[in-house]
């Protein structure tokens, strides 16, 4: 084969792939208008808003979250516009800190900043050092997902509980589920 032969190959080879990921880029876009809950294991929630925004409620006690996160979010896609910490002190941040470290994470919406232990301290120093915006949550704070989509604080004692509203619809966060659940469950929601 010539050098010509083989220049041809590649370039139809990368056309080839670049097709097949602008194919795939706009399949997801195409999907904007649907709000999607994910529920992973008993610990965490995320939300992909009908705009594209990404919010995750909890982090799970250990790194499993980002095996998760890595089938949810897009490849092409490594950021998290806010993390939810609905209860300081709780096994929840150890499973935040592996995110905030692997994903360009934007801000944080917390209870309290009350040190209870060891992993509220790490969390804590990986929040700043980060350099995450940082929101106290408060009673009947209104947080816009985008897309007509909004995160209405209920409660604040003794832990964040939330209603998610989009359309007509409403879901109370957290999702109650199962100690001994270890999967995810998606819920789908459109106009």
């Amino acid at each position: 084969m010539t050098r010509t032969h083989y220049l041809k190959s590649a370039v139809l080879g990368l056309l080839i792939v670049a097709i097949l990921f602008t194919t795939y880029a706009c399949m997801r876009e195409w999907r904007r208008g649907v709000l999607t809950v994910a529920t992973i294991g008993a610990d965490s929630i995320y939300i992909d808003g009908p705009t594209g925004n990404h919010v995750l409620i909890n982090g799970g006690s250990d790194s499993k979250i980002l095996t998760v996160l890595n089938n949810l979010l897009p490849f092409y896609d490594n950021a998290i516009d806010l993390i939810i910490d609905t209860q300081t002190g709780h096994l929840y941040e150890r499973g935040l800190v592996t995110v905030i470290n692997s994903y360009n994470v934007t801000g944080l919406l917390y209870a309290s900043t009350t040190i209870a232990d060891a992993d509220t301290f790490n969390f804590l120093n990986t929040v700043k050092t980060a350099g995450l915006m940082t929101i106290e949550a408060k009673a009947s704070q209104m947080i816009d997902l985008g897309g007509g989509a909004t995160l209405e604080i209920i409660s604040i004692e003794p832990s964040l509980t939330m209603r998610l509203t989009y359309n007509k619809t409403q879901l109370v966060l957290p999702l109650e589920s199962s100690a001994t659940s270890t999967g995810t469950r998606l819920f789908h929601y459109s106009l």
